[in-house]
């Protein structure tokens, strides 16, 4: 949501969102429903978010071909320390 939040402040008109998450992905794209309550608000304001990008694509990167990503946002949480 942040990440939505700041390309849009960007001016951004297009964004692809990599996750390793394949429940979030499929939740997102709309292939399952949402059934925790506590999720669903969450839901409504990704989909607002992407609805303001002129194209928008959430897709699953398995975890073994996630590691790079993983590493850089390990690395970058133990700056913000």
């Amino acid at each position: 949501i942040f990440g939505l939040q700041e390309a849009l402040i960007l001016r951004a008109d297009q964004v692809e969102i990599y996750t390793d998450s394949q429940l979030l992905c499929r939740q997102i794209n709309n292939e399952y429903k949402i059934k925790s309550p506590n999720l669903i608000g969450l839901y409504h304001q990704v989909r607002h978010l992407l609805s303001a990008f002129v194209y928008s694509k959430v897709q699953y990167i398995s975890r073994d071909k996630n590691q790079g990503a993983d590493k850089l946002a390990k690395k970058a949480a133990l700056r913000r320390k």
